[in-house]
């Protein structure tokens, strides 16, 4: 049980770091060369529902974490 809590952890991280490196690259991109601003509120709109896909699955994490039972 300790191994899968500990591989769902690094798996969760792993996701993070590679979210916040691509958006990251985004904003430097976009920094360099912006973008219209209708792209630029599509992209505010795509990266919205990245944060929300990733908070769920933060909870859904925490949850099978916090029952002993699994």
């Amino acid at each position: 049980m300790i191994h899968r809590d500990h591989h769902m952890l690094a798996r969760l991280a792993c996701t993070h770091r590679e979210i916040t490196g691509a958006v990251l690259r985004m904003v430097r991109s976009i920094e360099e060369d912006p973008p219209p601003d209708e792209q630029l509120r599509a992209l505010g709109s795509y990266l919205r529902a990245v944060g929300e896909q990733l908070d769920s699955r933060t909870e859904a994490v925490a949850d099978i974490l916090a029952d002993p039972d699994d």
